[in-house]
């Protein structure tokens, strides 16, 4: 007979044996726990079961007694049914998503974001939303997230998984596949990516055509070009400047913020902000440390909490600009009665009209409590137009008030 081989065993040593008897001690005080747990838990609802059985009189053999029991049986029959019917949908639904089945190609029309004339981005739920065409044929799945091009460029960035790639937002081809682990949008023809940790720029083919092998910092949001140059910080991060598109330093990295507004930029030293325009040249020198862009003007805080106002070339327009005007309320010792006087913007008095006035019959009456409490009044006065508008805040279609509350708020003559 052949030899059989055999591998020597290593002895066990006394604290390894220790261990493995320990182990299995573990196992059985577990397997007894959940024994006792299952006996306790049966216990528990036999009881309970019981006392419903005594207190609805299941046990009786009357025609009571078998109706109640047929009438309970049902009842938990169909509870079981839609419980495990319920498992069923869920484990299905679940099955389908994960494997990507789908037993109809029916597409919501909510939640559809149009890219072109042929496609459209469908965003659903649980990482599931996707693309598809005008046929309603499903081209890209399991897609994350898209972001859109700006200007003409025509590919989309999207996410599957955790990676990063893009497609043609006119065919729903995927020209670039996800393999990035961060991405940003195409603008200008060029997109920044994040490859091994250092920022690179592609073209539309994929090829990386700008490396200034610039680290990868998670808490810039920029990488995107406007009218031909792209915010970025240097080797430290800790200053920023513009690139044009061939990698060259357009604007030098010396400032603190770097921010595109329409074909402006607005840059920061650190202690004040200053203005250019679409060549990088001056239009606003440093000259407050809160300039904003808004309207078609260029708007700066001074350190006098004046608003100085300039036009998109940088000429002044208003020294000192007014934005909006508050009431100042304060307490005095002397005593002003309410007027129902108004004036135009020429300051003259103007007496106010009222669109028209309003009549009740004889037999109706409102009730004013919620404004004048404890006090009722009967119809059958008109108001002057100063009480003609107070009556729109009132909360009645149709009302006059009398004489007495008249004079309760200003001297006023009412006509009977």
């Amino acid at each position: 007979m052949p030899a059989t081989l055999q591998w020597p065993m290593k002895p066990l040593t006394r604290k390894k044996a220790k261990h493995e008897v320990d182990i299995i001690q573990e196992d059985k005080n577990m397997k007894r726990y959940i024994i006792l747990f299952w006996h306790g838990l049966t216990g528990i609802l036999s009881s309970i079961a019981e006392w419903f059985t005594v207190v609805l009189g299941m046990k009786d053999d009357s025609k009571y007694g078998k109706v109640i029991r047929r009438t309970v049986g049902t009842c938990f029959a169909t509870i079981m049914l839609l419980i495990t019917a319920a498992v069923v949908w869920a484990f299905g639904r679940t099955a389908c998503n994960r494997l990507n089945w789908s037993s109809s190609d029916y597409i919501p029309s909510y939640n559809n974001q149009y890219l072109s004339r042929n496609l459209s981005y469908h965003e659903g739920y649980d990482y599931d939303s996707y693309v598809f065409n005008r046929d309603g044929e499903k081209l890209i799945k399991k897609i994350h997230w898209i972001a859109k091009p700006l200007g003409n460029d025509s590919l989309v960035c999207y996410r599957t998984g955790k990676k990063r790639g893009y497609f043609n937002m006119y065919t729903g081809e995927v020209v670039i596949e996800p393999k990035y682990s961060h991405a940003w949008i195409f603008s200008d023809g060029l997109a920044a990516v994040e490859e091994d940790g250092w920022i690179k720029f592609i073209d539309a083919s994929g090829k990386v055509v700008i490396d200034n092998h610039l680290p990868y910092l998670s808490n810039n949001d920029g990488y995107v070009f406007h009218n031909g140059y792209c915010a970025v910080h240097n080797n430290h991060g800790d200053r920023l400047g513009l690139i044009d598109k061939i990698g060259e330093w357009a604007l030098k990295p010396e400032y603190f913020s770097v921010t595109p507004i329409d074909t402006l930029w607005i840059v920061s030293n650190g202690k004040e902000k200053s203005v250019l325009n679409a060549s990088l040249k001056t239009v606003l020198p440093f000259i407050s440390p809160n300039v904003w862009i808004s309207d078609g003007m260029i708007y700066a805080s001074m350190d006098d909490h004046s608003v100085r106002t300039y036009s998109l070339q940088g000429e002044l327009v208003e020294n000192s600009h007014i934005s909006g005007t508050s009431q100042l309320m304060y307490e005095t010792n002397e005593v002003y009665y309410a007027t129902s006087k108004s004036y135009n913007e020429d300051g003259n008095l103007v007496e106010p009209r009222c669109a028209e006035r309003w009549h009740l019959r004889d037999d109706e009456q409102f009730d004013l409590a919620a404004w004048f409490p404890s006090l009722k009044y009967r119809a059958g006065h008109e108001l002057t137009s100063f009480y003609c508008i107070l009556a729109y805040r009132l909360p009645l279609n149709s009302f006059l008030l009398p004489a007495r509350l008249c004079r309760l708020f200003e001297r006023q003559r009412v006509l009977r």
